[in-house]
């Protein structure tokens, strides 16, 4: 058995030193009472810090109190119960501040810190102490970074033998120069909620190799029923990642960490530049995160756009970069062009207007669609006999791009700014030439000719009841009911889908999903879908009767109301519960992981299946499930995946073993274990 790494194991009682979490830095000092009496010290009792193996890469996994935690501001922000990120420490010139604070998690409160003075550990040896008053809840560290070396330094406040400490790592930055190499360290988050064990790696290595296994071949049947959740089979097409997330990025610095924001905020989705990664490869190093469209393509797999590009996802989890932005090889944490790059031919686009941002709907032109069954397969489909086109909603530019590809290779299609002027326009749709746009900030669903993107005419509309704020989430105006916005025909429409010469548009501000007809422009409600204060918009799909009864909409809101799930809706108006959750969604469905998503955000309905997404990362595959496909034992699962956690090896093997480095997943430790990874789609070593 290769493990090819390290593991020390503490088991901490009260006093335990821990280790931990980096973040952003920030101090200050505050006492009880400025008179207060000093109390004597008490005995520090420190535990032996773990040493890795040299030549061995050193997982290290501790049990903390999260009752009696001491933790430095830069971990967490002070004390953000929360907190969805770990924050890149940079510590720079002659001296640093770091404060502390004691905080009970549990309650979600801020403690009394139980000694008088505090020591600061850089990497084993002493090079700080702070006094703190009777009562003081917080503290604070005056370190001295001269005799630090450029790089990485871990972390560790030395406390009360009833206090566990949490510490962090920190990058000091003198020349500049990025280091090869990175630790990882547990979250707050990923601490506080739900789990007790801590964990750190010393170095991951900056290159990416994963090992993740492709999709198994299977059928996918359709079918017109509302199937039971016993009836169906979740499996990953891109592996869904969550809460820590451990892949090397690259701040604006240059300096290369596994420091990340989660895949989880509305805020990270409308900048100009990604802030999560955008990365082609095979399945597990490319990666789909936060899809705002996805379309079932005619192998299997998907046409999927994020905010910031349009990619090709094939039946084997590979993933490619049609068009828009990528980053070049690692992935960055922040809002800026430096580490990404523009596919496709630009050139007739002025350079200011170069990039897309915030993609919401894409649509083919079906003309260009035909193939030459007579010619030899490019990537294993045929080729077009002329050059396919499709159209994208480029919301905050304010115009639909059309992508223009060539037949012979389908890459790097020419770019054009085919309809300007437009008002949020937010999803499109394409039949018998004509493009069908819903403009948000106009309260209309317009048609343009597909041609020559001349205005024909406008379908409905509404009156303006209705804003959209400078974070693009869609509000009623002040003193405006619901009941008169839903009186409206249409205002702020999102999400469009035609089906039987219907037009469905779904409207967060209205909280419905309706639809008018193309000839005789008569409007009708469908479908309410459960909207709450996470919801910033109505994205939906219809069955075209391959994945339950045709003329099912669904409907995805950046709500997790339905465990990140898009909610169903029978013709009429009916939920359709495909899915069910207990305390445990491993239960839900016929085999595979049902473990909840994120906020949902888009999904897409076609030959016997259904894509969708959210925040998070990943992108779930749901099919009527065969008699081929496991059922799951979930008391074994759910004890493989506590132990496989517990052991802390989601920080070198990744989330379900879809690591990103490697490394050779623990085969045989425990048959749960084993258990757990095999219903990941791992084939044991």
């Amino acid at each position: 058995m290769d493990r090819r790494h390290f593991l020390t194991r503490t088991a901490l009682g009260a006093g335990a030193l821990t280790v931990g979490c980096g973040g952003g830095s920030g101090a200050d000092l505050s006492s009880a009472s400025a008179s207060a009496p000093g109390t004597p010290t008490p005995t520090l009792i420190p535990t032996p810090i773990p040493t890795p193996t040299p030549g061995f890469l050193g997982l290290t996994v501790f049990d903390v109190n999260i009752a009696k935690t001491v933790c430095l501001d830069a971990w967490d922000h002070g004390g953000e119960a929360y907190e969805r990120f770990q924050r890149l420490t940079i510590l720079t010139g002659s001296t640093a501040t770091l404060g502390f604070y004691a905080k009970d998690w549990v309650a979600n409160t801020f403690s009394a810190l139980a000694a008088s003075q505090y020591q600061l550990l850089v990497d084993g040896v002493s090079r700080a102490t702070a006094t703190v008053l009777t009562g003081a809840k917080r503290g604070s560290f005056t370190l001295d970074l001269n005799p630090l070396t450029e790089g990485w330094h871990k972390l560790h406040i030395l406390a009360h033998s009833s206090e566990s400490p949490v510490p962090h790592f920190v990058y000091v930055n003198r020349t500049g120069k990025a280091a090869t190499t990175a630790p990882a360290w547990s979250g707050s988050f990923e601490l506080t909620h739900g789990r007790t064990k801590y964990s750190y790696v010393e170095q991951l290595p900056p290159t990416l190799s994963p090992i993740v296994p492709a999709i198994k071949v299977r059928d996918y049947p359709v079918f017109s029923a509302a199937l039971a959740p016993s009836q169906l089979f979740r499996q990953d097409l891109a592996p869904v990642r969550s809460q820590n997330i451990l892949r090397p990025n690259r701040n604006q610095a240059g300096i290369v960490s596994t420091c990340n924001e989660q895949a989880y905020f509305y805020s990270s989705l409308i900048p100009k530049f990604p802030r999560q990664p955008l990365l082609d490869g095979p399945r597990g190093m490319g990666c789909i995160t936060m899809p705002t469209h996805i379309q079932v393509n005619r192998t299997g797999g998907a046409y999927v756009c994020d905010p910031w590009r349009l990619t090709k996802v094939t039946p084997d989890g590979t993933i490619k970069t049609l068009a828009g932005y990528r980053h070049k090889g690692m992935g960055s944490y922040y809002d800026g062009p430096q580490d990404v790059e523009l596919v496709g031919d630009w050139s007739s686009i002025p350079v200011a207007r170069r990039g897309f941002h915030e993609l919401w709907g894409m649509a083919w032109d079906v003309r260009t669609l035909a193939t030459n069954e007579s010619a030899a397969p490019i990537e294993g489909e045929k080729p077009h006999i002329t050059g396919p086109a499709c159209f994208i909603t480029d919301s905050q530019n304010n115009r639909v791009v059309k992508l223009q590809f060539n037949p012979a290779d389908r890459l790097d299609p020419v770019v054009t700014e085919f309809i300007v002027g437009l008002a949020d326009p937010w999803d499109v749709i394409f039949d018998n030439g004509v493009l069908y746009v819903s403009e948000r900030k106009a309260n209309r669903i317009a048609a343009f000719n597909a041609d020559t993107g001349a205005y024909l005419r406008t379908l409905v509309s509404g009156q303006a009841l209705a804003f959209v704020s400078f974070d693009r989430r869609p509000d009623r105006n002040p003193g405006v009911t619901l009941e008169q916005v839903r009186a409206e025909p249409c205002v702020l429409p999102e999400g469009l889908a035609l089906q039987d010469g219907w037009l469905y548009f779904g409207s967060k501000v209205m909280q419905q999903v309706k639809r008018v007809n193309v000839t005789t422009l008569a409007v009708e409600t469908v479908c309410v879908p459960y909207i709450d204060g996470n919801s910033k918009f109505v994205k939906i799909a219809i069955s075209d009767g391959s994945f339950g009864p045709r003329g099912t909409v669904f409907t995805a809101t950046w709500s997790n109301n339905d465990f990140g799930y898009p909610e169903a809706f029978l013709p009429g108006g009916a939920k359709w519960s495909y899915y069910k959750f207990t305390a445990q969604p491993t239960d839900s469905g016929r085999g595979g992981n049902w473990q909840t998503l994120s906020y949902t955000s888009a999904m897409g309905i076609g030959m016997g299946r259904m894509h969708c997404g959210s925040a998070g990362e990943g992108l779930v595959t749901i099919s009527q499930a065969l008699a081929s496909d496991p059922v799951i034992d979930t008391a074994k699962y759910r004890t493989g995946r506590t132990q496989y956690l517990d052991r802390g090896y989601h920080f070198l093997h990744g989330n379900c073993g879809n690591g990103y480095y490697g490394y050779a997943l623990p085969w045989g430790e425990t048959s749960e274990m084993d258990y757990y990874l095999q219903v990941n789609g791992h084939t044991p070593a």
